[in-house]
This record gives structure tokens, C-alpha cells and sequence, in this order.
């Protein structure tokens, strides 16, 4: 069968003890399992303490599926090992490592797995070890923030399926790597409203990002920037372009919290869609409009609306 292995890390700004009871202890993965944010509502159960070799915590979901993670080997502030066994929606069993190094006055923390897909899904190799490699890194940021502060300043709420209207508006792409994305977009705003200031042109709208083409295994996006303007708007800019959305029907997610938790609730929404079977249009890119300003709102506070345009 198809190997995976998957291996990522963090520093964490916390003590070993701290950061290894946590990942010890299952009744913590609620606050900072890439999963379970996904499907707030899945079914949970844990066995014993949850904190020994042998201990196990259970899932169960409509979009999450089913399946389990039992403590095999503990090693004190060194080492976790855990048998992860999916049952739903295939059966597998993967192995799970987490290796815990003093780093300075804090920790580094890596988490593995290795595993393997049935052989009738090799051709998503590639793009599942991109996936889940992007759901560790999820996991590990909301631990790290866990870890610092005791909390992780991130919400998501399904809203199911919405009537979205249609909107003129002006925008300027851009392809870049994911990880150069979010800052890249926090300069390109300012200059987007300079420009449309400069030709005495007001928002009728919201600012929204809209995203054209996610390649997980390249690390690649190709996304647009993108502010409303009155219709009918007579409009020329050499980088700027103008165009119009009709009005859809879109699955529809909110999430509150800092911008850099954003994938949760990207995650959700493609994997709620995918799950329940619903068919994205192909002429409509899916995009997020942003409810607050970032400069005068406070990172826990921001809310950013998610539509999946719908066939």
C-alpha cells in the first residue's frame, strides 16, 4: 500500500512540562485538534485518565468520520507514541510520534506520522501527505498559542447553505507561495484603496479575497484581491481590473478569530462540502469577505464570512 509520512514542528514559548502535559492529557485536543474544530459537534469519549499508555479518545462525526488514538508509549517529557486507527470513511492505522526538546527557556515540539493508504487511493499520495501536513501545522499553531496563553483566539460557525447577491468589483491578482499570501495581502488592501481614493471611488462593500487556485502539494495560490464599487462604474487601471459576480447559492462559514487561524474554518467548509456532497459551481471561485478592520478590531474579534459558491 501507499506510504504516507508526514513530519512537522514548532518553538513553543513554554515549558517542556507544560507543553507535553498537554499533548499527554486527551480532554486538552479539544481546544487545539485540527480536526475537531471542523466538526464541533462529533461525538468525543475518552478512556481512563487519558494521560497513560493505553488510554484511548474516540471520534465520531458526519464530516470528521470515525476512528481512534490510543497511547502506546510514554516517555516523560521526551516522547509520545500513539496508534492512530481510522474506521470511517476507510479503514487504516497510522503511528504517531511526538518529540519534545528543551529550546532555550522553551520547547520544541515535532509531530510525525507514518502510515499508509489503501491501495486503491495511491494516486492521492501526494496530495494527502499535503493535506494532512497543512492540518499538523493548523494543529500545531493552535497548540503553541494554547500553550503561551491558554487559549487559542479562534471560532468557526457553519451556516450551511445561503443566498449570496451579486457584486461589481475591482481587483488585483496575485500568485504566490501560502506562506507569503497573508502578509503580501495586508500591503496589497492599502494600495487597492489608494488607488480607488486617487480616482474618487467609494466601496459599496466589504473587502473580500477570492481564490482561484489552491495547489497544496506546490505550496501555491492564486488569489485576488478585491473591493465592490457601484455598477456601472466606467473604470480603466493597468493592474487593477474591473468584474461582476451573479448572484449564487454558497455554503456559507463564519469564523471569529485572528487571520492566522483562518484554515480552520477553510477547512471546514471544503470538508462540510465534500462530506454532505455538494456540487461547487465551476464558473465561481470560492472567496471570504472580511466583516471588520483588522487595524481598529482587536485579533480575537475579527470575523471573516467563507462562501463555497454551489451548483
Amino acid at each position: 500500500m501507499p506510504s504516507l509520512h508526514i513530519k512537522k514542528s514548532i518553538s513553543i514559548a513554554a515549558p517542556i512540562e507544560k507543553v507535553f502535559g498537554i499533548v499527554q492529557d486527551f480532554h486538552t485536543w479539544r481546544a487545539w485538534s485540527p480536526w475537531l474544530c471542523v466538526e464541533k459537534e462529533a461525538m468525543t469519549k475518552i478512556t481512563g485518565s487519558g494521560t497513560e499508555v493505553g488510554d484511548v479518545s474516540y471520534w465520531r462525526g458526519e464530516v470528521i468520520g470515525e476512528g481512534e488514538m490510543e497511547h502506546s508509549k510514554i516517555t516523560p517529557n521526551k516522547s509520545i507514541e500513539q496508534q492512530l486507527r481510522f474506521i470511517k470513511p476507510y479503514t487504516s492505522t497510522s503511528f504517531i510520534h511526538f518529540d519534545f526538546k528543551k529550546e532555550g527557556e522553551g520547547t520544541r515540539l515535532t509531530w510525525s506520522m507514518d502510515g499508509s493508504l489503501p491501495f486503491f487511493l495511491f494516486f492521492l499520495r501526494k496530495m494527502m501527505v499535503a493535506m494532512i501536513g497543512n492540518d499538523f501545522n493548523r494543529g500545531l499553531g493552535m497548540l503553541k498559542s494554547y500553550a503561551e496563553t491558554g487559549e487559542v483566539p479562534t471560532d468557526t460557525e457553519i451556516g450551511g447553505i445561503v443566498t449570496v447577491q451579486g457584486s461589481t468589483y475591482v481587483s488585483i491578482s496575485r500568485e504566490t507561495s501560502m506562506e507569503d499570501m497573508e502578509p503580501e495581502m495586508s500591503q496589497l488592501f492599502p494600495v487597492m484603496m489608494g488607488k480607488l481614493q486617487e480616482k474618487g471611488v467609494s466601496p459599496v462593500g466589504l473587502p473580500m479575497s477570492m481564490y482561484q487556485k489552491w495547489d497544496m502539494v506546490g505550496g501555491r495560490v492564486r488569489w485576488s484581491a478585491a473591493v465592490p464599487v457601484q455598477d456601472g462604474l466606467a473604470w480603466e487601471d493597468g493592474e487593477m481590473s474591473k468584474h461582476t459576480r451573479g448572484v449564487t447559492k454558497a455554503f456559507k462559514v463564519t469564523h471569529t478569530g485572528d487571520y492566522a487561524y483562518l484554515g480552520n474554518a477553510w477547512a471546514a467548509a471544503m470538508q462540510h462540502v465534500q462530506a454532505k456532497k455538494m456540487k461547487q459551481r465551476k464558473d465561481m471561485v470560492p472567496f471570504e469577505v472580511y466583516i471588520n478592520d483588522p487595524i481598529s478590531t482587536p485579533a480575537g474579534e475579527l470575523k471573516t464570512e467563507i462562501y463555497i459558491p454551489l451548483r
